[in-house]
Order: structure tokens, then sequence, then C-alpha cells
């Protein structure tokens, strides 16, 4: 609600995040509803930077936009909905397999660009039913595979669940960097298994493992698994 051109708005915003670094009790602060094109944005972007110290973090929420101007100065997104396209309400999760592939985008150009320490978060929720969990395994296995951030899932009235399929701390760090296979699904290794996203417009895949490893969407062990589209899933090992 505020008016970012009017510099005594962005003098107050500017107090405010100063007031609660020193308060000895934040870490950091999130700037919402961002636009990364807005001049007057840049300015109070900067001015928050050098109130905060550089030690301090910064995120802001550009849905699933790039935030070149912003990037010097940001430690993270917080990709709420997770897609930028116009001819959608920006509260709707991602539609199309384009608004899918816009965040993959984003968030493996944030990992590179920004500043360390990097937070990015990705947030996106149900579109039908109370919780599909096809969107909320997507989610989670296109943040694992293609960052070293966050994840939230909402149900269809974008209120925050648990879910147990983020339980799975056996799955421990990333050995290695995401890769695309050619199958279309990506993939990345951690010390526990191997996270698989298969993205919206793909076909279902099969994943052939030469030991056993346990599905955490299914619950079953077995060396070979089919992944439909529009959804993933960690493979742990099991021994």
């Amino acid at each position: 609600m505020l008016d970012w051109h009017i510099p005594s708005a962005r003098i107050r915003v500017i107090a405010q995040a100063k007031a609660f670094i020193e308060s000895g009790i934040f870490d950091g602060i999130m700037l919402d509803e961002w636009n990364d094109n807005e001049p007057d944005l840049i300015k109070l972007l900067k001015d928050v930077r050098s109130a905060i110290w550089n030690d301090k973090l910064i995120i802001v929420n550009p849905n699933a936009k790039k935030t070149p101007n912003s990037a010097p100065y940001i430690n993270g997104l917080m990709m709420e909905a997770g897609f930028s396209s116009g001819q959608y309400n920006a509260f709707l999760p991602p539609l199309t397999p384009d608004d899918w592939q816009t965040i993959s985008d984003t968030l493996l150009w944030a990992e590179k660009n920004l500043r360390e320490p990097r937070l990015n978060a990705l947030w996106t929720w149900s579109v039908k039913t109370p919780v599909e969990l096809n969107r909320l395994r997507a989610t989670t296995t296109l943040a694992l595979a293609h960052s070293n951030g966050y994840v939230d899932f909402g149900n269809s009235g974008d209120q925050p669940i648990w879910d147990p399929f983020w339980e799975h701390k056996e799955l421990g760090k990333p050995i290695d960097k995401m890769t695309t296979r050619p199958d279309g699904a990506i993939q990345r290794e951690y010390e526990g298994g191997t996270v698989i996203y298969n993205p919206m417009g793909n076909t279902a895949v099969t994943i052939t493992f030469a030991g056993p490893h346990l599905s955490a969407a299914s619950g079953q062990t077995a060396l070979k698994f089919m992944l439909e589209a529009m959804d993933g899933d960690l493979y742990l090992k099991t021994a």
C-alpha cells in the first residue's frame, strides 16, 4: 500500500528495516510485491542494504521473474505462486508446462546470481482438490533438484500444510548438480538417495536402480519405479 515513489515512504521502510536488524531478533527482511524494473524500488533496495549492512539477509518476492537489477543487493527470491504468466491471477499456481519451465529457469538463475548466503524459496499450491500430492511432490523435487533452498506448499485455500513426504531427513545433503535425463526428467544425487522431478508436459518415465530403493511417495521398496509427469519422488537408499 506504500507509494515507493515518495521519498518519505522509502525513508520509513529503511528506518523500519534498520530497527528490525538492530533489535538482534532478525537476520534480515523480505520485501514483498517486488518489481525489479521499478527505479524507485531499486533505490529503496540499495538504501536498505546500506542500512542493514552487508552480512544481513534481504529476500524479495518477484513471483517467478528474474531480478537482474536487484541481484547485487539480495540474498534470495521468495517465489510466491511461481509463475509470471499475465493471463492468470497472480495467486494461482503454475498451470502450464511453460509456467513450470519459468520456475525452473528462474530458480537456477537465482542460485547462480544472487548474493551469498543464498536463501531461495519456492511456493506453489493446489488447484482443484484440497491437497494435490503430485503438485506437492513436483514442487518439492523441482526445488531439491534446482536449488539448495526451501519449499512451501499450500492447499487450495492457500493455507500452508505439512506432509510426511518432507520428513525424510535421511536424504541428506546434495552431492552433485542437477542433470537432465535422456527421458526428460530432472535428477539430482543426494547422500541418501536420488531426487527426480518429472515436469508437466513430459511422458511417464521409468526409474531403475542397481540396488533396492525406497519410494518416499509410495513407501514401497523396489529396483524399478514408474514416475508420472507433473510429479516427483525421493528414492532413498536402503543399504
